[in-house]
């Protein structure tokens, strides 16, 4: 989808989803839904279920009027707009929200809102042996071979002997409490904002865990391990929701489809994706997590959805590099590794303008690295050269002329691996004419959520995907007031569009740039108040700059503090092929931001701001790109 902002802009202005947010300022103070009568709460939603030790209501009351949570006073900003923290106890909370008008404060309207924290389960105690049934761990199938851990955990009743018997295995498993000397297991950790939480989670005389190494003379065949509980001489036995196999030999097996997603863990940190038809050997999984062998000591994970099983007849992944090839295409640079099958690979990017392509299965007899037989050489790269890392992991290491990156990634062509450099944008900008500033530059813009996915609700129940929406429109009309050919992966704040297809967008139109806007929100457990702010978020290294110069120029043209540059992995940040970044202008659920950010010359300012950081980098950078 491509669609050009120019010509659309004042049709979207004039849609019954925008007019409310971005016409005049009667308009946006209609849409505000200010209350007339009691106090509003947008969030959290009645009977809303939350796990955490504290929330924050977020709503509007009328503006100058007092408002009083459970009789304390809630802390409002010039437009009636509040933020309240309130502590949770397990089970029912209820909030009663009054308004008082100062002229017959007797005469207050109020609201309730009722949520709930769950209850933590009471310890399993008494005199018999007792399971609690949902707690067995491992619950997805396994596939193991030797050398492999299995973990195992469940709670049962307190002071008794807990084993866990797999074939004719007995595994003992270990009370984890406070009051004896083993340390309590750490369950994960969670992080927001780069604020890292442990959730040590099962600190308690029920919880029991253990585990087991797998040998090379052990075979199982879909077991369930069967938890033993005893207690006062009385025993009772549960069989785990999991199967357990070993896998004798490697299965051989090839990706689906094309950008088939590879995992360093089940469900955990993303690696390069594949093309279709790539090989790999599996010798394990986790539910519908395959593991994919690469290297002695190097695996990753992939759906089981996303690859085609082969019989033991499969062909073993194993290639011999003879030569590599140089070249260029209306991309950038091409350097291209002749194979005799598809072989897993991973590129990876650094600072000083270097990249790194990883073969896996991959044996060097390398005697070229020269350019082909195209008549078509390359601008950017300046050296290339091999290395065996280890056995059957060939690397190739490459330098490029510039410490700027513009884009990359990986394909196959027939068995030929490619990895693509992309060429700086052909920029004609023009010192003395504005209107061709950024001429040759083509701009992919994403206003953030739309349609069923309204994104944060502000006080007084706007949704961001309509101020991101209102904010990427103005972008996008300076940006072609410039020069830039813009594409907007939405132009309705009802539009429903994926994820993926937001990147598909970015990427088929061949733009240099994909710009998210946003507006941010917190998780539960943190104060509306006292997080504000713009922050900026990338992924791939060749980024960063962008994120910088964007959360610069928009601390520096809207006034609001800054929050900070992160790296984050986000699908609108992570595709390669072009620079992504996202940007979250102000906070939805601060108050006093959300009052700035629903003001049509606030958005304009945003959207000013935003510009200017693309057009500094652009004419900085740009100039550099060869």
């Amino acid at each position: 989808m491509q669609q050009n902002v120019q010509g659309r802009i004042l049709a979207c202005l004039l849609s019954s989803a925008l007019l409310g947010s971005y016409g005049n300022q009667s308009n946006v103070q209609a849409a505000e839904g200010k209350p007339q009568a009691p106090v509003s709460v947008v969030y959290p939603k009645a009977g809303a279920e939350i796990d955490c030790a504290s929330t924050f209501l977020v709503g509007a009351a009328t503006a100058n009027h007092k408002i009083f949570c459970n009789g304390l006073p809630v802390k409002t900003n010039r437009d009636g707009f509040f933020g309240h923290v309130v502590a949770l106890k397990p089970g029912t909370n209820t909030f009663i929200l009054t308004e008082e008008d100062a002229t017959d404060a007797a005469k207050g309207l109020s609201t309730s809102v009722t949520v709930r924290r769950p209850q933590a389960q009471p310890v399993l105690s008494g005199a018999l042996p007792k399971f609690a049934k949902d707690s067995l761990e491992p619950k997805e199938d396994l596939g193991v071979t030797a050398g492999d851990l299995i973990g195992f955990a469940v709670r049962a009743q307190a002071k008794s002997k807990v084993t866990v018997e797999l074939a004719n295995h007995k595994i003992i498993l270990r009370e984890q409490s406070a009051g004896t000397s083993v340390r309590p297991v750490n369950r994960g950790l969670d992080a927001a904002f780069g604020i890292t939480l442990h959730w040590w989670g099962q600190n308690r005389p029920d919880y029991y865990i253990g585990y087991y190494q797998v040998s090379a003379h052990d075979h199982f065949s879909q077991i369930h391990p069967r938890f033993v509980c005893e207690k006062s001489g009385k025993k009772i036995q549960l069989p785990a929701p999991c199967r357990i196999s070993t896998v004798d030999q490697p299965v051989p097996a090839y990706t689906a489809h094309d950008e088939t997603v590879v995992r360093l863990g089940p469900g955990q940190a993303r690696t390069t994706p594949m093309p279709s038809g790539v090989a790999y050997l599996i010798d394990g999984w986790q539910g519908n997590s395959m593991r994919a062998l690469l290297s002695n000591n190097h695996h990753v994970w992939i759906a089981k959805e996303d690859l085609v099983l082969n019989d033991q007849t499969g062909q073993i992944p194993h290639s011999v590099v003879r030569t590599v090839n140089l070249e260029a295409d209306a991309y950038g640079d091409r350097i291209v590794v002749p194979l005799n099958q598809r072989l897993p690979y991973k590129i990876q990017q650094a600072a000083g303008g270097r990249l790194s392509l990883s073969i896996y299965g991959a044996t060097s007899d390398t005697d070229w690295i020269c350019p082909a037989e195209t008549q078509r050489p390359t601008h950017m790269i300046d050296q290339v050269v091999w290395n065996q890392a280890e056995d059957k992991v060939y690397e190739l290491k490459v330098k490029l002329k510039s410490n700027n990156q513009w884009g990359y990634y990986g394909s196959y062509e027939g068995t030929n691996l490619v990895l693509h450099i992309k060429s700086p944008p052909k920029m004609e900008a023009s010192e003395t004419n504005d209107a061709s500033r950024l001429k040759g530059v083509s701009i992919c813009l994403d206003p953030g959520h739309g349609g069923q996915e309204t994104g944060a609700i502000g006080p007084s129940g706007i949704h961001e995907s309509a101020i991101n929406l209102g904010i990427a429109i103005k972008l996008a009309h300076l940006l072609e007031a410039k020069g830039a050919r813009v594409i907007m992966t939405r132009l309705r704040e009802d539009q429903d569009v994926s994820l993926a297809d937001r990147v598909k967008t970015a990427v088929t139109s061949k733009a240099d740039l994909l710009i998210s806007v946003h507006n941010n929100a917190l998780p539960d457990g943190r104060d509306p108040w006292s997080a504000r702010g713009t922050s900026a978020y990338w992924y791939q290294p060749q980024s960063q700059a962008l994120a910088r110069q964007l959360q610069k120029s928009t601390v520096s043209g809207l006034g609001f503090p800054d929050f900070g540059v992160f790296y984050d992995n986000l699908a609108l940040a992570r595709p390669s092929q072009l620079l992504a970044c996202l940007i979250e202008v102000g906070f939805m659920i601060n108050p006093d931001e959300y009052s700035e950010l629903i003001r049509p010359e606030i958005q304009e300012k945003a959207a000013e701001a935003i510009e200017r950081g693309i057009e500094k980098y652009l004419l900085e950078t740009g100039s550099k790109g060869t």
